[in-house]
């Protein structure tokens, strides 16, 4: 009938911050260090959360694609741009397939 709606149809609070996430690209690996320095320089970004406690409790990336670390910023351009600055280090280690 046309009535539904959808949630980018909805209007988007001023204020509202936009996440984007950084994901491994490895199977299995263990994260070294994260810089976010780059990404925080730029403008609109209002911080990188790196999961550092999360790291503490389950250190190994054990998938591709796992979030590794979020981008918060004004806008989703800048939160995809600052995604690409940002610097991980992995010790890869070999998949576990069993």
């Amino acid at each position: 009938m046309g009535r539904a709606r959808f949630a980018d149809d909805l209007a988007v609070p001023r204020g509202t911050l936009h996440a984007a996430i950084v994901r491994s690209p490895h199977a299995h690996a263990e994260i070294l260090s994260i810089d976010p320095a780059r990404a925080l320089a730029m403008p609109g970004i209002e911080c990188v959360v790196t999961g550092r406690r999360r790291q503490e409790l389950d250190p190994p990336v054990r998938y591709a694609g796992e979030p590794v670390p979020v981008i918060l910023a004004s806008d989703r351009y800048r939160a995809e741009d600052a995604a690409s600055a940002i610097e991980v280090d992995y010790d890869v280690l070999p998949p576990v397939a069993d």
